[in-house]
């Protein structure tokens, strides 16, 4: 009987380090983009701080200089020049994003 439990008790514990091992490098559930709000991507055009904007439909995936990924929802039917003339946003400020629409 001891050594059933002694078995059981190994068996859990290799059970629990391999699933350790795989939760520690695991990606799953970390989401790598953060949800910003269009006021937010507004101003950080204004302080020069974005390196590119994908354009996906109404999602506005946005690559800041420091390398952080971030998405933005535009509203539907508004292009985003609309949106840029709308905030009164700089057009040389504009000019130095790489803007790809796919």
């Amino acid at each position: 009987m001891r050594s059933l439990i002694k078995n059981f008790l190994i068996v859990l514990l290799i059970f629990l380090i391999i699933a350790g091992i795989f939760s520690a490098f695991s990606d799953y559930g970390k989401d790598k983009s953060e949800t910003i709000g269009i006021e937010t991507l507004i101003s950080q055009i204004n302080n020069e701080e974005i390196d590119s904007i994908n354009i996906n439909g109404d999602e506005l995936a946005v690559k800041l200089k420091d390398g952080k990924q971030e998405v933005a929802q535009k509203e539907t039917g508004e292009s985003f020049s609309e949106l840029i003339k709308n905030y009164s946003v700089n057009p040389e400020k504009v000019t130095k994003i790489k803007i790809e629409i796919k």
